[in-house]
């Protein structure tokens, strides 16, 4: 009941070596490759104990078969789905940011990536956190943020140098937020070292009002 993607046959390199590995040298074995929605319908058809279609009762057959319809339509646009997303990420790398794209999972890391390429890149479950405080403080799109990275770049700059520290990309954008946006400090319940925090915001007089709205 249960279709693979691909099977393949393999042997143990020579390299595998030891009691635990000797005696399976030069047996082939299956290895067997399907997709998240076909390993789900596995695990379903086993629950069920169905092996073969024999074994479906006729009064739950077109039920069972719209069921494994539903597994096979969800591949499908799962598939479909998954490629349109790396063309997206493939055109926002290959191209210019407009000021009104907007901030989403996708955008910010490609965003990231083109702003602080010498930085070390945060994985996407931090970056999908900072989505999520970017669009609660009002930024929704990567010009806005631009322009707040702008603003305060001198004064993020100077500030990571004094705490010896080596910031990630996703904690460059923060320190810059708390430098340069009272309503995201607010919101945040920890945020930067406040004493040197209030002490850049004072040096380099970082005022909201000098950012044009994006």
């Amino acid at each position: 009941m249960v279709i693979y993607l691909c099977t393949s046959f393999a042997k143990l390199k020579n390299n595998c070596t030891g009691p635990r590995y000797n005696f399976l040298k030069g047996i082939p074995f299956e290895i067997q490759i399907r997709t998240l929605t076909m390993d789900a319908w596995a695990n379903i058809s086993h629950f069920l104990d169905y092996k073969n279609d024999a074994d479906i009762p006729k009064e739950l057959k077109r039920d069972f078969y719209a069921l494994s319809g539903l597994f096979y339509v969800a591949d499908i646009h799962f598939e479909m789905f998954f490629k349109s997303r790396k063309e997206v990420a493939k055109r926002l790398e290959t191209s210019d940011f407009l000021p009104t794209q907007e901030i989403n999972m996708d955008s910010l890391k490609v965003f990231l990536g083109k702003r602080f390429p010498d930085r070390s890149h945060s994985d996407p479950g931090m970056i999908s956190v900072l989505v999520g405080e970017l669009l609660r403080n009002g930024y929704t799109s990567i010009g806005k943020l631009e322009n707040a990275l702008d603003i305060s770049r001198e004064a993020s700059i100077a500030l990571e140098k004094e705490s010896e520290v080596d910031l990630a990309d996703v904690g460059v954008v923060r320190v810059s937020l708390d430098l340069y946006d009272e309503n995201w400090r607010k919101s945040r319940e920890g945020g930067w070292n406040k004493r040197l925090a209030n002490k850049y915001r004072k040096l380099f007089l970082i005022d909201k009002s000098k950012a044009s709205s994006k």
